[in-house]
């Protein structure tokens, strides 16, 4: 269960101890708390080395990571006051973010990965449409119409859970499967245009009107739930929970197909 502690708090966590020496299990129990680690993911202290009397640099683990920490004994005892990586900078705990913080980007993240799927799966109704009537003209390329419709069973069977944006594998098929909609999609229309006639055809005008609003739309909610991504993922960087606590994932950025640098725009006319 994610902690909701407030950096406030963290800055008030102290272990008593009425010697000058820092002993390991305290230093354990500081770095835990500080950097709200789980109970499940061991700390090991490896050394302890004074600065001073009242500063020391802990070296410890924890999942299989390196680290190292200062620390400095005030009034009230020991306290966590830095924390170096691999990078070998100095972080203040201070400027860490918190599991609050992440929690509430990690919210928008799923809820714009939401918003895009709508998108996709209202260009996916509306294809059948468009497919109907297609069929409706004799001559129709056949090649044209058994692509699109493979392309959009593709997207079908795809899972659209928000886990598919932690997890590279999935995510790269569902790009790939909407990605290669998009442009069965964009040839299925440049078809389409060569027919003569269906300038007049109302259906074709309102299933163009809704088409290329969705694929717009479509264009926004990719560029929302990127930035949303790019965010998360920055702040992970800077979190310590983003490399002791695994429970957080790095998001996956959506790369949309486009034509000509932008999303394909359905034009009937």
């Amino acid at each position: 269960m994610k902690a909701k502690l407030i950096l406030s708090s963290i800055l008030l966590i102290l272990v008593a101890c009425s010697k000058s020496n820092l002993t390991s299990e305290s230093a354990a129990q500081i770095i835990r708390q500080t950097l709200q680690i789980p109970e499940n993911i061991q700390v090991d202290i490896q050394g302890i080395a004074e600065e001073s009397r009242n500063s020391a640099i802990v070296k410890f683990t924890a999942n299989k990571e390196q680290f190292r920490a200062r620390m400095r004994k005030y009034d009230r005892g020991w306290q966590m006051d830095d924390i170096q990586g691999k990078s070998g900078e100095w972080i203040p705990i201070a400027s860490l973010y918190v599991n609050d913080r992440l929690d509430k980007l990690e919210e928008r993240v799923f809820s714009n990965w939401d918003m895009l799927c709508n998108c996709f799966q209202r260009r996916s109704d509306l294809i059948p449409n468009l497919v109907d009537i297609a069929k409706g003209i004799g001559s129709f390329e056949t090649e044209a119409l058994m692509q699109l419709a493979n392309a959009r069973l593709e997207t079908i069977n795809l899972k659209y859970d928000k886990k598919v944006t932690e997890n590279p594998e999935l995510f790269a098929d569902f790009q790939n499967a909407q990605n290669q909609l998009s442009i069965n999609l964009s040839r299925f229309i440049e078809i389409f245009d060569k027919y003569p006639g269906f300038n007049s055809n109302q259906n074709i005008k309102d299933i163009n009107i809704n088409l290329e609003g969705t694929e717009n739309r479509i264009e926004v909610e990719v560029s929302r739930y990127n930035e949303a991504a790019q965010e998360f993922n920055a702040a992970l960087m800077k979190s310590m929970s983003g490399i002791i606590n695994k429970e957080y994932k790095q998001k996956q950025i959506f790369e949309l197909w486009t034509k000509a640098n932008q999303i394909p725009i359905v034009k009937f006319y």
